[in-house]
């Protein structure tokens, strides 16, 4: 008994690299969004600094805030400002990654199995 097996794997290697992009690139705007619902507010500036990078190199996204009192008011201890808005907290990033662990896993999943589609 012989068969015949047309193995494309580069093909599959390249369409899962593109796949794992996109799950990170996805993962990063659903981190920031969720970010923002929580991030200080007062004239907005802060929540429209927010935004996401990709290094295509060492497959991995970023999260950033683009305004210079940014880590003084992430690192600030609880209770530390007054929000005006109840939903604000510091740490709102590295919180809401640490609660979204799940969402980032089945972004990525959902990209994985999609690329191999």
């Amino acid at each position: 008994m012989t068969f015949k097996l047309d193995w494309r794997g580069k093909e599959v290697i390249k369409k899962q690299q593109k796949a794992a992009e996109q799950g990170l690139r996805d993962a990063a705007e659903h981190i920031g969004e969720q970010a923002n619902r929580t991030a200080p507010i007062d004239e907005g500036t802060l929540r429209r600094s927010m935004g996401t990078d990709f290094d295509p190199d060492r497959l991995m996204s970023v999260v950033f805030y683009d305004v210079p009192y940014v880590e003084r008011l992430h690192e600030a201890s609880p209770g530390e400002f007054r929000f005006s808005d109840p939903n604000a907290r510091v740490k709102w990033l590295e919180l809401t990654l640490q609660e979204r662990q799940k969402a980032i896993k089945d972004y990525l999943a959902d990209a994985l199995r999609e690329g191999l589609r």
